[in-house]
C-alpha cells in the first residue's frame, strides 16, 4: 500500500527524511505531516489499511538514522522498477501458455518460488497451489522434488522438470 501510494522509492526517502525532522509531540492528525500521501488531505483520500499504528512505525523508523541510511542503500543498490515498468512487463509476458492451468511447484527451483509462481500466473495460469489434487494439470519439479512428483504421475498430471519449465518462460 506504502509503495503504490509513493510510486518511487525515491518519493518515499523523501518522506522518511521529512519525517525525521517532525516533532513528536506533534499530532500525526496535524497538517501539514510528513506522510500526507498516506493519511489524505482535502485533495486526496485516505489510503485504506494505514492507520495510526502503521503511521507511528514509520514516524518511529524515521528517527532511526541507521534504518533510514539502510534503505537508502538497499534503494541505491536494486533496481526498482516503478508501476509503468511493471505494467510494461507484464504485457509483454502477457501470453496463454498456462492458461487455465492449476500449476504446483515442487523441489528447489533456479528461481524463486514467487517468480515461478508469478511467471505461470501472467501466462495464463488459474492457481498456484502448494498441494496436488485432482484440478491440478501441471506440476514443475525442481531438485528434490520427488514427494509431489509420484502423486502427480498417480493421477495423471503432466510432469515436467525445472529446465523445460525455464526454457518455456525464456528465463
Amino acid at each position: 500500500m506504502i509503495a503504490a501510494t509513493y510510486k518511487t522509492a525515491d518519493s518515499f526517502l523523501h518522506a522518511l527524511d521529512e519525517a525525521s525532522s517532525y516533532s513528536e509531540t506533534e499530532s500525526i492528525d496535524e497538517e501539514p505531516h510528513p506522510f500526507v500521501l498516506l493519511t489524505g488531505d482535502e485533495a486526496t483520500d485516505k489510503v485504506k489499511g494505514i492507520g495510526p499504528v502503521a503511521l507511528s512505525s514509520l514516524l518511529v523508523y524515521s528517527k532511526e538514522k541507521v534504518l533510514v541510511d539502510a534503505a537508502k542503500d538497499l534503494a541505491r543498490a536494486l533496481t526498482i522498477h516503478d508501476d509503468a515498468d511493471v505494467q510494461q512487463n507484464d504485457s509483454a509476458d502477457d501470453d496463454s501458455t498456462f492458461k487455465d492451468m492449476v500449476v504446483v511447484f515442487t523441489g528447489t527451483l533456479p528461481m524463486s518460488r514467487s517468480a515461478a509462481q508469478n511467471a505461470v500466473k501472467t501466462r495464463g495460469a488459474k492457481s498456484t497451489p502448494n498441494t496436488i489434487s485432482k484440478s491440478t494439470t501441471l506440476v514443475v519439479v525442481g531438485d528434490k522434488g520427488g514427494k509431489k512428483e509420484k502423486p502427480a504421475k498417480e493421477l495423471g498430471v503432466r510432469v515436467m522438470d525445472a529446465d523445460e519449465f525455464m526454457q518455456i518462460i525464456s528465463l
